[in-house]
């Protein structure tokens, strides 16, 4: 789209057909998809990352290998 679209009409049917091929919440979806499936991995991997150190005890620290995230499950009566 080249030129600003200026007719009130117009941008009616813009959106509407917006909302008929995506869908009211799909780029969302899509978003939120992309954010779980690519960029925590990404940001986990930045070098600043690389190890976390405890400001309390340098010995201590944390280092990520790598990420996932699962189905949501729910564990009971641990003993």
């Amino acid at each position: 789209m080249k030129q600003p679209i200026k007719e009130l009409k117009e941008k009616e049917e813009l959106i509407q057909s917006f909302i008929y091929l995506k869908g009211l919440v799909k780029h969302h979806i899509d978003s939120f998809n992309q954010f779980i499936d690519e960029d925590i991995q990404k940001i986990v991997m930045a070098k600043s990352n690389n190890r976390i150190v405890s400001d309390i005890d340098n010995q201590f620290y944390l280092e990520y290998k790598n990420i996932r995230i699962g189905i949501p499950t729910i564990e009971e009566n641990f003993e």
